[in-house]
């Protein structure tokens, strides 16, 4: 198979090309150009552990429009909702107390799905905004990221029983001349050649809890995804590199740019101009480790509070009960009487 520059060495798990290769089996496909796509058997993609180079997967997308003769196969596939079709980062998503830790966790797994990319949440002053970003150009591949898209809301609408409105959604792409089968998915604005894409909704819904959820089964699929996720190498951003260090050294008392930087040989100003390039900054990769920790640690239930606040690199407990209710919006105490009565019978 010829070579994508830029995506070797990159993978995405099994759940995203078997939702394809599904598809395409049900409308015919010879099972056997299927494999030759894949360059793998089609059992391989029934194991959650099983992972697919990049280049096959967009290669079995290019096969899958030129079988159907559908552009828009992508967001065939999105709006389609099949509980055994997700994968375990969809799974956690919806077995989480809240759509903000789900969307920190969420996050945080997002290169288990797709080393291509990556996920990043934006908070600003009444709206938020999750970017999907790409390490390199080529990992970009327009039908993906439409199911991914189209997806997430269709899921979201259909496991929590109502709609979130949204601002709008943005694509990198240019609006394609299938534009009107995005209307029977997102009712909300759509900007096309944008910098990034993104989906964008009220501020107010981070807050909003998530029905159904199981604590245990949070815990368990957590264990096995950071187990996953510790054995993908990352080549791709600083950001990622960055994020590892420091939940390495936050109880240290050590997180500061200087080391940081100096693990990474770099200097310090080299390493904010990288993160700058990122559109990140260090202090803002700081706050979000230790928000997402601070969840995990919380959701957990096997802490004091006072061993949380230091964990996470914080010198008294009030400091730490600052930043989470920044954070969230209520103190680390409240976060964590709210979660005993969600998971009350």
């Amino acid at each position: 198979m010829k070579k994508t520059d830029g995506v070797d060495g990159l993978s995405v798990s099994s759940s995203s090309p078997r939702v394809v290769c599904h598809y395409l089996l049900e409308k015919q496909a010879p099972p056997e150009e299927i494999e030759h796509i894949l360059e793998n058997s089609l059992g391989v993609l029934e194991s959650a552990d099983f992972r697919l180079p990049l280049r096959n997967y967009h290669a079995l997308w290019a096969y899958a429009v030129s079988f159907t003769g559908k552009k828009d196969i992508g967001l065939s596939i999105g709006k389609r909702v099949n509980e055994d079709e997700i994968g375990l980062v969809g799974h956690i998503f919806f077995n989480n107390a809240t759509i903000d830790a789900a969307l920190r966790q969420y996050q945080r797994y997002f290169s288990i799905t797709n080393e291509g990319m990556s996920l990043s949440i934006d908070i600003e002053k009444s709206q938020v905004k999750l970017r999907y970003l790409y390490d390199v150009s080529s990992a970009y591949c327009i039908q993906d990221i439409e199911r991914t898209i189209a997806a997430g809301i269709t899921r979201t609408k259909e496991i929590l029983r109502q709609e979130i409105p949204l601002k709008y959604i943005s694509f990198s792409h240019r609006k394609p001349s299938y534009a009107k089968s995005y209307d029977s998915i997102f009712n909300c604005p759509l900007k096309f050649s944008q910098p990034s894409c993104a989906i964008v909704f009220d501020k107010k819904y981070l807050a909003f809890r998530l029905p159904h959820r199981s604590s245990y089964l949070q815990k368990v699929l957590s264990k096995h995804l950071d187990i996953l996720l510790s054995t993908i190498t990352r080549k791709s951003s600083v950001k990622h590199k960055v994020i590892a260090l420091i939940e390495k050294r936050l109880s240290k008392d050590s997180v500061d740019a200087e080391k940081i930087a100096s693990k990474l040989n770099m200097s310090r100003n080299t390493l904010y101009r990288r993160l700058q390039q990122e559109e990140v900054s260090f202090h803002s990769l700081v706050d979000e480790v230790r928000k997402y920790k601070a969840i995990a640690y919380l959701n957990d239930g096997q802490l004091a509070l006072s061993q949380i606040a230091f964990l996470l690199g914080f010198s008294e407990l009030s400091a730490f009960s600052r930043a989470f209710k920044r954070w969230s919006g209520e103190t680390p105490k409240g976060y964590r009487e709210n979660l005993q009565i969600t998971d009350s019978p």
